[in-house]
């Protein structure tokens, strides 16, 4: 029996799409979309900063050579956030590049797949470093020594394994979810006054409710 291939693929940061779009747009493969939000601004005034930023992209040749041996190695480059602001099919043309609908992104939800376990749990090395960082905004107070990396990792299995959140998170938890309400105060007073949740129920999810979002943001990417 043959080996199977697996399929090499790798995610676009940010940087390199920006720049991937850049040259793109130099080989007319994209074209530059105008959008409502252009009439604010005076058209010269507009150019001449896409016309700034493009030159400070085309001064990254580090980047652009990166690029190239990306599509040299990899059999699949992902951008997991392409900018609407771009006309692609010319790009789709080309044969070489395959554009998905925000809709059959966001419909596709990983969690209510089969073997969601143990992917979930075969990813979680990928995923916990990167929340680990995203996630230090949420904890302005932890004490000494603290391990916060067994903290995320227990939050992603609670978040994605349905595991029970360790008694010994809780103070540590509501103490920064106290501040957190804090910071976010004037925020929920405005949802409250749209008709969104109530102050009170923001107070009482919201500082859970996005750190387990987060976390089910990078899960779903990635399995993307």
């Amino acid at each position: 029996m043959g080996l199977r291939q697996m399929r090499q693929s790798v995610i676009l940061p940010e940087e390199y799409e920006h720049t991937l779009l850049r040259e793109a747009e130099k080989s007319g493969l994209v074209n530059v979309l105008s959008s409502p939000a252009d009439e604010l601004y005076d058209p010269i005034e507009l150019r001449q900063a896409r016309d700034h930023y493009g030159s400070i992209l085309d001064r990254k040749a580090s980047v652009r050579q990166n690029i190239f041996r990306m599509l040299l190695l990899f059999d699949e480059i992902i951008i997991d956030a392409a900018s609407p602001g771009y006309d692609y099919q010319q790009l789709m043309k080309s044969g070489a590049f395959n554009i998905i609908p925000f809709e059959e992104f966001y419909y596709n939800n990983a969690v209510y797949k089969d073997g969601h376990s143990e992917l979930a749990a075969h990813l979680k090395p990928v995923i916990v470093p990167v929340a680990e960082k995203d996630l230090r905004s949420y904890f302005h107070q932890l004490p000494e020594n603290f391990d916060f990396h067994a903290l995320v990792s227990d939050l992603y299995d609670y978040t994605l394994l349905e595991t029970k959140i360790p008694r010994k998170y809780y103070q540590v938890l509501e103490q920064n979810r106290a501040l957190f309400n804090a910071r976010q105060q004037r925020w929920f007073v405005e949802i409250a006054q749209v008709g969104g949740m109530s102050i009170d129920n923001q107070e009482k999810h919201r500082f859970l409710s996005d750190i387990t979002g987060h976390i089910l943001n990078l899960y779903e990417s990635l399995c993307w």
